[in-house]
C-alpha cells in the first residue's frame, strides 16, 4: 500500500468515528455513495451516506468532506428530518427549497455552539453554498434565503457573498416572514412546536396544503364561486341589473369610496374566473374538441387573475416605481423618438384618408375634368372612416423569469411608451402579463400528489395572469402598474398557451371593429411540474394548437416580437430581435405597419422591419 492510500485510509477511519461521536450514535455507520449498493436493507442499523471521494483526495476535499460529514451529523443528532417531512405533509422538492436549509442553520448553530472545533469546516461548506447561489438573483430557494437571515439574527458572521445574496433578495423578507424569524428561534428545538412552527411559515409563503391557508391571492375564490352559482339561477339582465344597485348602494355608504372600488375589482375578478370557467367547458381556442390536443389543466381552481398593484405592497410600488424611471431615462429619448414617429403617422393618417369617386362630397381637384368629359361624372371626395379609431391592441408581455434583467425592462418601457401614444391617438390599448404564481408545480402539483400521482396529471402549476392596464382604463391611472413589471419576484415560468387564450378571450369581447394582439416572448413555454409529468412537448404542442386556432378564425390579429428567440417558428407573423434594446424599435415599426394602408404580404412586411433593425 502505497503512503498515499494509507493516507487515504487513516483520513476516513478519522473521519468515521469523528462523525459517529458528532452524530451521537456510537452504531451509526458512514457510508459513501459508490459503497451504497453494498448495504444490507434488514440489518435496521441508521446509515449516513457521504459524497464519493474523488480518485486523488487533496486538502481541500478533505476539508469539504469533513464540513459536509459535521453537518450531516448534527442532523442526525439535533434533527428530524424524516419525521417533520411526514408531519408537514411535504414533498421533497418543497422541503428541500424551503425547511431543508432553515434546519441545517438552526443544527449548524447549535451544533457549533456544543463542538466549537467544527466551525472552521462548517464555515468552508456555507461558502461553497454561498458561492453556488450567488449569481441566482432572486431565483435563489426562499428557504435559503430565509437560512442566511436565521444565521445572522443566530450570531453567525455572514461572509460578503452571502451579504449581497441578502441583499438582493431583501424584498422577498415580507412583515410577516420577519415577524415570523424573530421568534422562530424560540420554537425550533422541540420537535412539537417546530412542526408548528414551520406549518405558520409555509401559510405565510402560501405553500400550505389547507384551504384555509391560501395564497392571499386566492382568498375568496370559495365565496365567489357560491356567489356565480347563484348568479345563474337569475336572467342576466336581472343579476346585471342587481349587482349595479348593490355597487352604487355600497359606494354612497363608503366614507371614502374604498368599498365602490372593493366592489368593482370582486366583479372584475369574476368576470376573468368566469373567462377560466368558459375553458373549463371547451370553448376557448386550444381546449375545443377541433383541437384535439389532448391539453387540460389538473385544476383551474388555484389560478389568480389581477390587477398588477395588488401583488406588491405600497412601499414596494414605490421602490420599484423609482427604479422603472432609472430604467427608462437612458432609453426614453430613442423610444420617444420612434414614439413620436408613429403618432404623426397615426395623425397624418386620420386626416389625409379620403374615399374618391364619390357622386357627392368635397370636389376632387383632380377630378374636375370628369364633369365634363363623363356621362356618369364621381368628381367628389369624402373623409374615410378613421379605422384605427375603431381599433384595440393587446400587449401580451411574457413574464417568465428568463426575462428578467435588459429584456423585461425594455417590455416595461415600451408597453409604457405605445400605451402612451396610442391613446394620444385615440387607439384603446391593454397590457398584460401571464406567468405561473410558484416555481415547479404550486398547490396545483400538491392536490396531484395528494391524489396518489394519477398518469399525464395536465398542467400541474397555478397560473398567475396580470392585469397591467385594461382597455378602457387611462394611461396617466395605470401608469404606475407598469413598474411592477420589474419585480423579480413576479417572474417564474411561462405558461404561453394558456396565457394566450385568456388574452384572446378579452379580445372577443371588446366591441372595436378591428382587434390586435402583440406577444412579447424570449422562448419557448416552460414549467418544471407540467414538462416532468407529461408527454414529451406536451406545453409546446399546447401553444402551436392555439395559435392555429386563432389565426385560422381571423378573429383576432395575433402578431409576435422574439427577444433572442425565434418565434418564427410558433407565429405566422413574428419579427426576432437579439438584442432587447430593439424592442422599442421594433413595437413601433410594428405600429406603423399595422396601421398603414400597404398592399406587401406579411413576409415583406417582417423582411423590412428586420432589414431597418439591422441598420
Amino acid at each position: 500500500m502505497s503512503n498515499k492510500d494509507d493516507l487515504k485510509t487513516q483520513f476516513l477511519e478519522a473521519l468515521t468515528h469523528t462523525t459517529r461521536a458528532l452524530s451521537g450514535d456510537e452504531n451509526l455507520r458512514v457510508t459513501f455513495q459508490h459503497e451504497e449498493g453494498s448495504r444490507d436493507p434488514n440489518e435496521g442499523v441508521k446509515t449516513l451516506t457521504l459524497p464519493a471521494l474523488p480518485a486523488h483526495l487533496t486538502p481541500r476535499d478533505m476539508a469539504l468532506l469533513t464540513g459536509i460529514a459535521d453537518q450531516k451529523a448534527f442532523m442526525f443528532r439535533y434533527g428530524w428530518p424524516d419525521k417533520l417531512q411526514m408531519s408537514l405533509s411535504l414533498d421533497a422538492g418543497t422541503y428541500h427549497d424551503v425547511i431543508e436549509p432553515l434546519e441545517k442553520a438552526r443544527v449548524q448553530h447549535r451544533g457549533t455552539s456544543d463542538y466549537a472545533g467544527t466551525k472552521a469546516h462548517l464555515d468552508l461548506i456555507n461558502t461553497f453554498e454561498a458561492q453556488r447561489n450567488a449569481n441566482k438573483g432572486s431565483d435563489v430557494p426562499m428557504g435559503y434565503v430565509l437560512s442566511l437571515k436565521l444565521a445572522e439574527q443566530q450570531g453567525r458572521r455572514l461572509t460578503s457573498v452571502e451579504e449581497r445574496i441578502l441583499k438582493v433578495n431583501k424584498h422577498r423578507l415580507t412583515p410577516e416572514v420577519k415577524d415570523w424569524l424573530k421568534h422562530a428561534p424560540n420554537h425550533l428545538g422541540n420537535e412539537k412546536e417546530q412542526v408548528r412552527a414551520y406549518s405558520e411559515l409555509l401559510s405565510i409563503l402560501g405553500l400550505s396544503e389547507q384551504e384555509n391557508q391560501q395564497p392571499p391571492s386566492q382568498a375568496g375564490d370559495s365565496k365567489q364561486e357560491e356567489q356565480e352559482q347563484e348568479q345563474e339561477q337569475q336572467s342576466a339582465d336581472g343579476a346585471s341589473d342587481s349587482q349595479q344597485e348593490d355597487r352604487e348602494s355600497t359606494a354612497q355608504q363608503g366614507e371614502t369610496g374604498d368599498a365602490e372600488e372593493d366592489a368593482n375589482e370582486q366583479n372584475e375578478t369574476q368576470a376573468d374566473q368566469s373567462d377560466q370557467g368558459e375553458g373549463d367547458q371547451k370553448t376557448h381556442p386550444g381546449y375545443g374538441d377541433e383541437d384535439a390536443t389532448g391539453y387540460e389543466p389538473y385544476t383551474r381552481k388555484f389560478d389568480a387573475t389581477t390587477k398588477a398593484e395588488k401583488l406588491v405592497t405600497h412601499s414596494e410600488l414605490m421602490r420599484l416605481k423609482e427604479r422603472f424611471k432609472n430604467v427608462t431615462s437612458g432609453n426614453r429619448g430613442l423610444v420617444a423618438q420612434l414614439a413620436v414617429k408613429l403618432q404623426r403617422f397615426l395623425l397624418a393618417q386620420a386626416r389625409m384618408g379620403w374615399r374618391f369617386d364619390q357622386e357627392e362630397g368635397l370636389l376632387d381637384p383632380k377630378k374636375i375634368t370628369q364633369i365634363v368629359t363623363s356621362s356618369e361624372p364621381r368628381p367628389y371626395r369624402v373623409p374615410k372612416p378613421q379605422q384605427e379609431r375603431d381599433t384595440v391592441v393587446t400587449l401580451l408581455v411574457d413574464n417568465s423569469g428568463s426575462m428578467r434583467g435588459r429584456p423585461i425592462e425594455m417590455a416595461a418601457t415600451s408597453a409604457d411608451v405605445l400605451a402612451r401614444t396610442l391613446e394620444r391617438c385615440g387607439v384603446k390599448v391593454e397590457v398584460l402579463g401571464f406567468t405561473t404564481q410558484t416555481w415547479k408545480g404550486g398547490q396545483s402539483r400538491l392536490d396531484w400528489i395528494s391524489a396518489g400521482s394519477p398518469d399525464n396529471p395536465g398542467r400541474l402549476n397555478d397560473l398567475l395572469h396580470v392585469i397591467y392596464k385594461e382597455a378602457d382604463a387611462s394611461y396617466r391611472s395605470a401608469k404606475p402598474a407598469f413598474s411592477v413589471m420589474l419585480a423579480d419576484d413576479l417572474l417564474k415560468e411561462n405558461i404561453d398557451g394558456e396565457g394566450l387564450v385568456w388574452a384572446y378571450n378579452r379580445l372577443l369581447k371588446r366591441s372595436e371593429k378591428r382587434k390586435i394582439l402583440l406577444v412579447i416572448s424570449d422562448g419557448a413555454p416552460v414549467d418544471y411540474a407540467t414538462d416532468k409529468h407529461n408527454e414529451s412537448n406536451y406545453l409546446d404542442t399546447h401553444l402551436r394548437d392555439v395559435i392555429h386556432n386563432i389565426e385560422k378564425k381571423k378573429q383576432v390579429e395575433l402578431l409576435a416580437i422574439g427577444i433572442g428567440h425565434d418565434v418564427r417558428r410558433y407565429y405566422r407573423h413574428a419579427v426576432t430581435i437579439e438584442d432587447p434594446s430593439q424592442l422599442g424599435q421594433a413595437l413601433i415599426e410594428r405600429m406603423v405597419y399595422l396601421f398603414s394602408p400597404h398592399d406587401r404580404t406579411p413576409k415583406d412586411i417582417e423582411k423590412d422591419i428586420r432589414k431597418k433593425l439591422k441598420k
